[in-house]
């Protein structure tokens, strides 16, 4: 099974395109392809491009969340990209964006970082 997502690499980097009817229901198979891109890759930079999701809801982001802080922990950094105007509202609403590093465009999480 293969989460919704078209996935590329650039310079250092892993990034995930979810598709717009991509839902964060099943973090563990997200989580799964990270990992596996990662131990087939070598890359410890994921950027989850966010650009065709156009509503999370609480649930959702939730499960995010969850995800974002376990690979955090085993060194694994993610960025996000992109975000439509109702789900970069709603990380506003909840401080998130003050947590998780969100940036307007893949190029600019490249040069911000380093990757």
């Amino acid at each position: 099974m293969q989460i919704n997502s078209d996935i590329n690499y650039e310079y250092s980097a892993i990034i995930l395109y979810l598709n717009e009817n991509f839902e964060f229901d099943d973090s563990a198979l997200l989580e799964k392809t990270i990992i596996t891109q990662i131990d087939k890759h070598s890359l410890f930079n994921i950027i989850i491009n966010f650009k065709n999701i156009k509503y999370m809801n609480s649930y959702s982001l939730n499960e995010f969340v969850q995800l974002y802080s376990k690979m955090l922990k085993t060194g694994i950094s993610i960025f996000i990209t992109e975000l439509s105007e109702n789900v970069s509202n709603l990380f506003q609403t909840t401080s998130l964006h003050i947590l998780i590093p969100i940036y307007p465009s893949n190029d600019a999480a490249f040069k911000k970082n380093n990757l």
